[in-house]
């Protein structure tokens, strides 16, 4: 009931897991060793199954025997035994536009080391003598592990050498690149110096809290190069991320015949995978426990999933039959982040440092803003939200054999219970202050005396944006608010919206 596990949640049909893309799958892991039998209808379901317009899949979990059986097993693939490194890895990453080449000492990225692994194990038979006051009682139990590293080549945009400073770079009608001081004092630039521009009407200079984020919690990049920056106020820190992706799951069964006519069973199966994506990303060490130039994710997605079913099957006659049973299964899944908590101590919101140079996609296909900022605050990437389903169901079914024709008499109750949080607007607006800086088209710089002759006006949203990020020009501020109660009463900033909702379900 919480969506489509293809899109909200990381599914179990890929290499190690994907979050959007892949093809559905079960809430509960079913590793292939614990399957008994299957059973696939495409159509025609009998009565029991018919609230389903699709196929079904029925799975039996395998069950004990008089002897003991077991298993172990371990799957392991890597690549980082001879693979080659990549292009972007292995080239040098320094360019004499920008800065001076060390031909004795190039600054190569190493290959990425990860690797996948599936291992686990199984045990099944009688837990109690074949003489035993307590009856016969069969157990089957599994356990298997997944790891998936995931140390990956991650690039994050920051700004160059000059632009710290305050200088902006724009290209004139020749393609050259013209510096732009826009502090009180003279920069030098590619060893010439620039002085002040007079291009800021309050005389102010580069924005001290800008100032302190870039040249403070940003590393110094490494990679002129990077695709999304331009080699002259962008630029890219090329390093490595570690973004793993653990599953372990859990399953048993018990099985108990009390004679012939009545047997009992019950099938309980856990399963808890965390995944840590790169959604978010601090590269400065601003949030707790990071460091300055080593990447961290810091925007997991675990999921803790159990399904229990029990059921007491009795022989009536040779020709009658009847199944009870009760089932609960819990889904809960959480999209975790750090949100967006103010860089500077004292700042009434986080501040987004745009781009029109810088776009980044994450593994998960979400498009990620990675502004020029310690880590990224768009609503897309950062927002939290978690579902916590809790569904009851007892059903009952009676079989008679009465000649060639088989009939079946049966209904079954369930019970969904949903509890789902989100702190975003399912638009682009979270439940956190942020402010923007850069034009992102919102004024009309047209004429405007601030803007240098030499500037083509194919060049004015390049030109706008890096001023306003320097100068540290507000254009626009979010924030999504909630309301709550019967008079909807608005609730204090970072509060929360979310619904509980009880669904039952009948079927005779």
């Amino acid at each position: 009931m919480a969506g489509n596990t293809a899109g909200y949640q990381t599914n179990f049909t890929g290499l190690g897991g994907t979050q959007t893309g892949g093809v559905a799958s079960g809430v509960v892991a079913t590793p292939v060793e614990n399957v008994e039998e299957v059973k696939a209808g495409v159509f025609g379901q009998t009565a029991d199954f018919n609230n389903s317009t699709g196929g079904s899949v029925q799975m039996v979990t395998k069950r004990g025997t008089n002897t003991y059986h077991g298993s172990a097993y371990d799957y392991y693939f890597a690549t980082n035994i001879g693979a080659a490194n990549s292009w972007t890895n292995n080239h040098t990453p320094c360019n004499p536009k920008v800065q001076t080449c060390d031909l004795n000492n190039l600054n190569y990225t190493p290959r990425p080391s990860k690797h996948r692994e599936g291992f686990g194990g199984s045990i099944g038979g009688q837990l109690t003598p074949f003489n035993s006051r307590l009856g016969k009682w069969y157990g089957f139990f599994n356990y298997e592990g997944l790891r998936f590293p995931n140390v990956g080549t991650y690039e994050h945009p920051v700004p160059s050498a000059t632009l710290r400073e305050g200088v902006i770079e724009a290209p004139n009608s020749s393609g050259t690149y013209i510096p732009y001081n826009l502090t009180n004092a003279p920069v030098v630039v590619n060893g010439q110096t620039v002085n002040p521009s007079g291009l800021d009407p309050r005389g102010l200079g580069m924005n001290p809290v800008v100032s302190k984020i870039w040249n403070s919690q940003l590393p110094a990049g490494n990679d002129p190069n990077y695709s999304s920056g331009d080699g002259y106020n962008v630029i890219g820190f090329l390093s490595q991320i570690r973004a793993p992706l653990t599953t372990n799951n859990y399953i048993g069964r018990i099985d108990h015949d009390f004679s012939e006519k009545w047997r009992f069973m019950a099938s309980y199966r856990y399963t808890k995978l965390i995944n840590t994506t790169t959604n978010q990303v601090d590269i400065g060490g601003v949030l707790p426990g990071d460091t300055l130039g080593t990447p961290a994710a810091v925007a997991p997605r675990p999921q803790i999933d159990g399904y229990l079913v029990t059921g007491l099957t009795t022989n009536i006659t040779s020709n009658t039959i009847n199944d009870f049973r009760f089932a609960y299964i819990r889904q809960f899944w959480q999209w975790g982040s750090a949100n967006a908590p103010p860089q500077v101590s004292g700042l009434g919101g986080a501040l987004e440092l745009g781009d029109p140079l810088i776009s980044e996609t994450t593994p998960e296909g979400t498009s990620c803003v990675n502004n020029l900022a310690p880590y990224n605050t768009n609503t897309q990437c950062i927002r939290q939200r978690f579902w916590d389903g809790q569904d009851k169901q007892v059903s009952d079914n009676l079989t008679m054999l009465k000649g060639d024709h088989l009939f079946q008499y049966g209904g079954t109750y369930q019970r969904n219970y949903d509890y789902h949080m989100r702190t975003d607007n399912g638009v682009g607006i979270n439940n956190q202050i942020v402010y923007w800086t850069g034009n992102y088209g919102l004024n009309n710089w047209t004429n405007s005396p601030y803007i240098p002759s030499t500037v083509p006006s194919s060049q004015y949203p390049l030109f706008e944006n890096l001023y306003s990020e320097v100068l540290g020009i507000v254009p626009q501020t979010q924030v999504a608010y909630t309301r709550a109660g019967s008079n909807l009463t608005l609730q204090p900033v970072g509060s929360v919206a979310f619904d509980q909702s009880v669904t039952p379900y009948y079927n005779v």
